[in-house]
């Protein structure tokens, strides 16, 4: 599901195995909502393809990285990008750190 609310750089999405989307302004509350409601069944956790317009993809094949100069809603300060080397980019124009959906799941 893509809508205006996914122009937002930081935003993410999931879905669950009822079909319920539930919208989030940044990947970390995301994450924060998934663990406090273990009752949502996940089907699909998106993000926002940071550099994209309205693109959403799945979590689990992003790339990431967090910190640096990136200030996102939440302050949890973590972009998405589709392809390694766009992230790199992005990575060495904000001096921030790699990270990866597992280290963020698991945080």
């Amino acid at each position: 599901m893509q809508n205006e609310y996914f122009r937002r750089p930081f935003a993410a999405q999931i879905l669950t195995k009822k079909g319920r989307y539930f919208h989030f302004d940044d990947i970390t509350c995301m994450v924060s909502f998934n663990k406090e409601n273990p009752d949502k069944e996940v089907k699909n956790f998106y993000v926002h393809n940071y550099p994209g317009d309205n693109e959403l993809i799945p979590a689990e094949t992003a790339f990431y990285i967090k910190g640096g100069s990136l200030k996102s809603p939440m302050a949890g300060d973590i972009a998405a990008f589709k392809t390694e080397a766009e992230a790199e980019e992005y990575r060495l124009k904000t001096s921030a750190e790699r990270t990866d959906w597992n280290q963020i799941k698991n945080n």
